[in-house]
């Protein structure tokens, strides 16, 4: 669920998604760059932001692959990947349904916008 403050920036990052990019928030005032929509910079609490390109090659952190709907229509199974971008960003989306062959820890994934009923998505691909 989404406050009322962070509101303007999921409408911006769903407009980038639109566009076919994924962009984070980067912080104007101490340049830090997070992956997670916020009003305000978990370090200096400075409301002031742009907009950045996302790396979009990563690490595979950690998964895990869903044998059960959780609060979701997609069809199981399904795969959930934790990334560290190259640009130093934790990230977290699903792995898109044409990659083939099982993900691994420490294995390289891209970053890509797809689309699932509609809508557009971050996606990796393995």
């Amino acid at each position: 669920m989404t406050t009322p403050a962070q509101r303007p920036a999921v409408d911006q990052f769903t407009e980038y998604l639109s566009a076919g990019e994924i962009r984070f928030q980067r912080c104007g005032s101490c340049g830090t760059l997070r992956g997670t929509l916020r009003a305000v910079c978990p370090v200096c609490l400075s409301r002031e932001v742009t907009w950045v390109h996302a790396a979009n090659a990563g690490t595979i952190v950690s998964y895990f692959i869903a044998h059960e709907r959780f609060a979701t229509a997609l069809e199981t199974p399904y795969t959930v990947l934790h990334v560290e971008l190259d640009d130093g960003v934790r990230y977290t989306a699903g792995l898109t349904a044409t990659s083939s062959g099982a993900p691994h820890v420490g294995g390289r994934v891209r970053l890509t916008v797809g689309k699932r009923d509609g809508e557009s998505l971050p996606l990796f691909e393995w």
